[in-house]
């Protein structure tokens, strides 16, 4: 991983995969760190087994470190940040073209059931494609998690390092660090026209994702939270952009198949019939995103996430040493 990180030994790994981060959530800047460090090394014995929901669980924990990162971003020691980010993020890259893979595999084959019956025997050449896709980039996500380069991020983020301006003392409102994430949110948002494309979807997804995943962090797993039930709101928009994005991944995936030489003909047909089903469905999702997005516009959830910030979010503590938070 990048150059400046120090070298660390690896956190001890959790026997049981796939499991949840422990109950207890604290609030301290560099106790959410922790505990977030913590809930890799929790679905890390899972990710090493090629277990999908251990997988899909361990992205996430690295989504909801990245989410912290961009929280604290105005009081973080600006070269540990940018290290950490990049670091984050290549490793969220390397998990998550392998959760990708297992996404497109299951649509793909909850749609070939829908095809005709003599056509499906005809896509195991896709099924052994993506199974071997899906070997090699576990090999790869499995070296990584193995290499000195995971073992000096895990080492090291759980110590964030803090501008010299902040003192032991010293505390921010949450409203402050969660206004510039609304912010990217309603920006993404007034960019989008009934001519959207994917990806502008898709980066309105991300920045729902990242603010609603802080909400989640500050509400410290507390039910009735103000944040927690504006984080709910986010979720179900972040849901039906999510589903979306994964539909148009699989049927650009099968118009890059339909051009390839390497699978016969009857499989190129049987890809077809899998597309028909897949793009059904994608217009069909398209239709709910509209409609939820519509609905997102109409309500006041960003502005009620701001305005409930400074009454039910607990001032969170900033401390630039390394010991404490």
């Amino acid at each position: 991983m990048a150059a400046g990180i120090k070298q660390a030994q690896r956190q001890p790994v959790a026997p049981a995969p796939g499991a949840a981060a422990p109950k207890h959530r604290p609030t301290g800047a560099r106790q959410r760190f922790e505990r977030e460090t913590e809930a890799l090394a929790l679905n890390c014995d899972g990710l090493l087994a090629g277990e999908g929901e251990s997988i899909h669980q361990f992205r996430i924990c690295v989504r909801r470190l990245r989410a912290l990162l961009e929280l604290y971003q105005p009081v973080l020691q600006q070269n540990w940040s940018n290290r950490h980010r990049e670091e984050l993020r290549f490793l969220g890259k390397s998990v998550g073209v392998l959760r990708d893979t297992d996404v497109l595999r299951q649509n793909l084959s909850d749609a070939a059931v829908k095809i005709d019956v003599s056509l499906r025997d005809a896509l195991e050449p896709v099924h052994v494609a993506l199974a071997e896709r899906r070997r090699e980039q576990h090999e790869k996500v499995t070296a990584l998690v193995r290499s000195s380069r995971y073992d000096a991020l895990v080492g090291s983020i759980p110590r964030p390092v803090l501008k010299q301006a902040w003192s032991l003392d010293d505390r921010v409102a949450p409203a402050e660090l969660v206004q510039p994430l609304v912010r990217r949110v309603e920006a993404a948002r007034a960019k989008l026209s009934h001519r959207s494309s994917p990806a502008e979807l898709h980066r309105l997804r991300i920045r729902i994702k990242r603010l609603r995943y802080v909400l989640e962090l500050l509400a410290n797993g507390k039910a009735r939270h103000a944040g927690r039930r504006e984080a709910k709101k986010l979720k179900r928009v972040q849901d039906v952009l999510g589903l979306q994005h994964d539909l148009v991944t699989a049927t650009n995936w099968l118009r890059e198949l339909a051009g390839s030489a390497r699978f016969p003909g009857p499989t190129l047909l049987a890809a077809g019939a899998v597309y028909q089903v897949l793009h059904r469905r994608m217009l069909k999702v398209s239709r709910q995103v509209r409609k939820r997005l519509k609905a997102f516009e109409e309500g006041s959830s960003l502005q009620n996430i701001l305005s409930a910030a400074p009454e039910n979010f607990p001032e969170a503590k900033i401390n630039k040493k390394v010991n404490g938070a």
